[in-house]
């Protein structure tokens, strides 16, 4: 009972590359892809990410530090969560089919220390799977083997802030969890809804540069930062 614990609060922790990135050695490499699904501007997208961070230099391998919060902005872009049925709170984590606008899979790390060495151990978690649901304002990302529930807000202009910190409580005996990969693609929604059609994600206008901009920045639990600029060729 208590390893299955462990694995449900630690999975919470991981979801959409939410805990991956840190900043353990010199060596750490980390790549960050993100994009809109679609290049035709001011269109109905989903969005596909794919992170992935490798460290030979951490001790043991896979003892990285984790980010408290990720912030993604999606520059241009206009959300309406209108655009998708919507899952509640109260429906969680089990919500309806018809909300679900995206899926993807993860791999993670447990990091503990040895009670009885005091050695630092790292075992993998597998392959997870991550589903994520449309709600007012935000995604609800529900991790399948145990139903653990992350809740990243989604603005209207497109800045998807999530804050692992917050949704998820801190494991017994100092145990953490590294994500080392993750990809998410969500697909593109849109609906009539009171007799107006809406876009649950529209890309923006496709101006003179042919070229979108997207930002990523992480906030890790020591305290550092680390920011990624992305751009995506878009057409008009």
């Amino acid at each position: 009972m208590r390893k299955r614990y462990l694995l449900g609060a630690a999975v919470s922790l991981m979801a959409l590359a939410f805990a991956a990135v840190a900043l353990a050695s010199p060596q750490l490499k980390q790549t960050v892809k993100v994009k809109y699904t679609k290049s035709k501007g001011k269109a109905s997208a989903g969005i596909a990410t794919t992170l992935n961070a490798t460290d030979p230099g951490a001790t043991p391998p896979g003892n990285n530090p984790a980010a408290d919060k990720v912030t993604i902005k999606f520059k241009g872009a206009k959300v309406d969560s209108n655009g998708a049925p919507q899952c509640k709170t109260s429906q969680l984590p089990a919500c309806p089919s018809k909300t679900k606008i995206g899926s993807g899979i993860a791999k993670a790390n447990l990091v503990g220390t040895n009670p009885n060495t005091g050695v630092t151990t790292v075992s993998p978690l597998g392959t997870l799977h991550v589903t994520a649901y449309n709600a007012k304002g935000k995604l609800f990302l529900v991790i399948k083997e145990t139903g653990t529930v992350l809740k990243p807000s989604l603005s209207r202009n497109g800045t998807l802030v999530t804050n692992v910190k917050r949704d998820t409580p801190p494991l017994p005996g100092g145990n953490k969890v590294i994500l080392t990969d993750f990809t998410l693609k969500t697909k593109a929604k849109s609906r009539k809804f009171h007799g107006k059609r809406h876009i649950l994600i529209r890309t923006p206008k496709c101006g003179k540069s042919k070229r979108w901009k997207i930002s990523v920045k992480f906030n890790y639990n020591d305290g550092t930062t680390k920011s990624f600029s992305r751009t995506q060729k878009c057409k008009r």
